[in-house]
């Protein structure tokens, strides 16, 4: 008993000299602080989730050497679009350039829009769909390479594409 009498004069001896004040503002202080930086970060995260999902034109981007309807535990009933990257030679008439290039399935992208324009330099707008069979959407910089407009035709390999839109 005794010593809960002295415990609690020491701490009112402690609250009136200005220091147990003191350090319940700083823990006041470092809790609040604590707490709005959880609040802040949290909200960061499902933004920049949101914003990734978009960017990456889905909600999971799953790499494989072998198709992915060959691997026995793929679902069948997940929605999904292919598209292979590569580097390859694009050929008009006596032009060459090395371009990265990416084939995509018909239901390219899966969220999130594409920007194109229908010549170069002018306003863009956005499409939900990717070019069609036998078309090709290519970047300004590289129809002034080749030397050709919309509406030419360019070859990869074997292949020859209409260039449809920049």
């Amino acid at each position: 008993m005794k010593s809960i009498r002295l415990g609690l004069r020491l701490l009112l001896r402690d609250w009136r000299s200005g220091h147990l004040s003191l350090l319940l503002t700083a823990l006041f202080v470092a809790v609040t602080t604590h707490n709005t930086i959880g609040f802040h970060s949290e909200r960061i995260e499902n933004a920049m989730t949101m914003q990734a999902s978009n960017l990456m034109g889905g909600d999971l981007v799953v790499k494989s050497p072998t198709p992915l309807h060959e691997l026995p535990a793929f679902p069948d009933s997940v929605q999904g679009a292919r598209a292979i990257e590569f580097s390859s030679v694009v050929m008009a008439a006596d032009a060459m350039q090395l371009a990265s290039l990416k084939a995509v399935s018909n239901h390219y992208p899966l969220k999130a829009s594409l920007k194109v324009a229908d010549q170069p330099f002018a306003p863009d707008y956005e499409t939900r769909t990717g070019p069609g069979p036998g078309k090709a959407w290519v970047e300004a910089r590289l129809l002034n390479i080749l030397g050709i407009q919309i509406g030419d035709s360019v070859e990869v390999g074997d292949t020859q594409l209409q260039v449809e839109k920049v």
